[in-house]
């Protein structure tokens, strides 16, 4: 009962606001299956008309009849069709997709790192096709069949007690047969679709990593692995729908002893007199319509089980709980002066929920720099300041607890003790949207669209339509981009740069993701490993670009390479999610023993 109730509730969130438009378009159906219904009965006329021997004037009148109800029925269907497209099909669709990315993105930074993407797309791009899928089923499908069903059975019964009572009783048994065995069939449906999802997952992390793959030569083992994966999952699958088939099909052996049982009721009837032959044509069409539709149902309730369980996979999803949840009534920093303070920090990544199943425990560190599994704790009482203006470097070896800092300060997660202030407020009660556009980051990895160069610098502002081209001029002479123009073109900042910038090199993009930081005009800016996959050359223009756009900012610096931090005001040496020191690079070089080792493995970098 609370299965019912929950998919109740998810169909009334999700079509409430097209309740009345269904409405008009199911009643449109309705009035057009009601006109072809009345064919049998004008046809069972021209067959009594004909028994008598009746002139042949009123037979052609029963013909046109029929022919206008076949005119009047298409032209319903006509306008029935324009008006879904204008108003149902595809404003349903762009409903269910942005209240879906509106859902995703109040989910924290962390679930989104912690979750496979592809894994997330097919539930996503599965559940809204399903949604509009089950509205098309239920309206244009199961209702029509139904409003057939009964309409034919009344007027059987109405016209002939016998054969209606007959046709009901099929009809019924079919109906709590078909149901019944459907109800204890989704539950293996669902967990098949489970596997499914997997498959997907799958297939989707080979596409991602063709190029490992070819620069591995595994071509033929990954298609072999490929094959392998489909087939552990598709031959269950083989196996519950034979199952299913066999069952339709003993199922619609119901009818057709129905239709039998009917027929020769039929011309009992006849050759006792009790009906004319015409009634009995008429009867047998409103039993076809019966007995047809109620073969179809089978089929129908299979479409709708299977969009259910897609339904269900995306509610699941989108009905987690944010893990940082937006203050009530959150402080609006006009300016940020850029000061910024951990006050006795301690955090461990939290065990999320799968998308494919929520009492599964999935281990994620969230830190790319870290080998720990998420019951250790990541930061262990820290506590440090940064000055307004200041440029302060994060170092430490892999695991320490770098990248979660940067985490912590977007709000991925919140910490499990301690605070976070910036300019003294609790990074927890501050508004987000207008923090975040007054914080610069550039990653070791820049994300990019597949889109012109002037979009991707631009995408970090409010209102990237308002960025002029001299504006855009000046922040590629800050960050050297200007330094390939050549490679543009004439179209410069319209040119379009390829899935991921795949038509720029590793250092390109580098500058891409700092002009995108800088156009915002940040007070804080901060650079995670910003030139560890860079070469000598690169590097340098990189760090040319970094001191240049550091200047009168709040800056932090992580970094495995000491050539990009030893100018730092102050270094906070990190250790297994403990702060060992914090000072100049001249003074840890003396003092550290921790800093001292990772200076002899990086110097080469100095």
């Amino acid at each position: 009962m609370q299965k019912i109730k929950n998919f109740l509730s998810i169909i009334y969130e999700n079509y409430k606001p097209f309740a009345g438009k269904a409405t008009v378009i199911f009643i449109m159906l309705t009035v057009g299956q009601v006109m072809l219904l009345s064919l049998p009965y004008f046809q069972g006329k021209i067959f009594d008309n004909l028994a008598s021997k009746a002139p042949f004037i009123d037979s052609l009148y029963l013909v046109l009849v029929i022919l206008s109800v076949y005119l009047i029925s298409s032209a319903i269907n006509y306008v029935r069709e324009i008006y879904e497209i204008k108003h149902l099909d595809f404003d349903l669709l762009a409903m269910a997709n942005e209240k879906t990315l509106k859902k995703l993105f109040e989910f924290s930074l962390g679930q989104h790192i912690n979750e496979n993407s592809g894994l997330r797309s097919t539930v996503i791009n599965r559940g809204n096709s399903a949604l509009g899928n089950f509205l098309n089923g239920f309206v244009y499908s199961l209702l029509p069949f139904l409003t057939q069903i009964l309409f034919a059975s009344a007027a059987i019964i109405f016209i002939n007690r016998t054969l209606g009572v007959l046709v009901l009783v099929f009809t019924i048994i079919y109906l709590a047969i078909q149901f019944r065995f459907n109800a204890v069939f989704y539950p293996r449906f669902s967990e098949n679709r489970k596997q499914w999802n997997e498959q997907s997952k799958h297939q989707s992390e080979i596409l991602r990593n063709v190029k490992l793959i070819k620069m591995s030569g595994k071509e033929n083992e990954m298609v072999k692995e490929y094959r392998e994966h489909w087939e552990k999952v598709s031959a269950p699958t083989k196996v519950m729908w034979k199952d299913y088939i066999g069952a339709y099909y003993a199922r619609s052996t119901i009818v057709s002893f129905g239709q039998i049982a009917a027929l020769f009721t039929g011309v009992w009837l006849v050759s006792t007199g009790v009906e004319s032959p015409g009634k009995i044509v008429m009867l047998i069409g409103w039993m076809g319509s019966v007995f047809g539709n109620v073969g179809n149902l089978g089929w129908i309730q299979r479409n709708m089980v299977q969009q259910l369980t897609d339904i269900n996979k995306l509610h699941e999803m989108l009905s987690r709980e944010p893990a940082v949840k937006a203050p009530k009534n959150p402080v609006i920093l006009p300016k940020i002066g850029g000061k910024i303070e951990f006050k006795n920090v301690s955090f461990a990544y939290p065990v999320l929920e799968s998308l494919e199943d929520v009492k599964t425990e999935e281990t994620y560190t969230g830190d790319k720099d870290s080998d720990e599994v998420v019951s250790k704790e990541i930061l262990k009482n820290i506590s440090f300041t940064i000055e307004p203006g200041e440029t302060v470097a994060i170092v430490g070896s892999s695991g320490a607890g770098k990248t979660t800092i940067v985490n912590l300060l977007f709000r991925g997660y919140d910490p499990d003790e301690g605070e976070i202030l910036i300019d003294g407020v609790d990074l927890r009660k501050i508004d987000m949207d207008s923090y975040v556009q007054k914080a610069g980051f550039v990653p070791q990895v820049v994300q990019m669209f597949d889109n012109t160069l002037r979009y991707n610098i631009a995408f970090g502002v409010k209102h990237p339509e308002k960025i002029t081209n001299e504006e855009l001029e000046e922040i590629s002479r800050k960050t050297r981009i200007d330094q390939f123009y050549d490679r543009l073109g004439e179209k410069r900042f319209d040119v379009i740069i390829g899935e991921n910038g795949i038509k720029l090199s590793g250092g390109e993009r580098q500058r891409v993701g700092i002009a995108r930081a800088l156009l915002k005009q940040p007070e804080i800016l901060i650079f995670d490993e910003a030139t560890s996959n860079l070469d000598a050359e690169n590097e340098a223009l990189i760090h040319e670009a970094m001191r240049e756009a550091l200047e009168g900012r709040t800056g932090i610096i992580i970094a495995h390479r000491f050539s990009t931090i030893r100018d730092a005001d102050k270094i906070i040496v990190m250790d297994g999610g403990t702060i060992v020191d914090i000072g100049k690079h001249s003074e840890l070089t003396k003092t550290c023993e921790p800093y001292q080792k990772l200076v002899e493995h990086q110097i080469v970098s100095l």
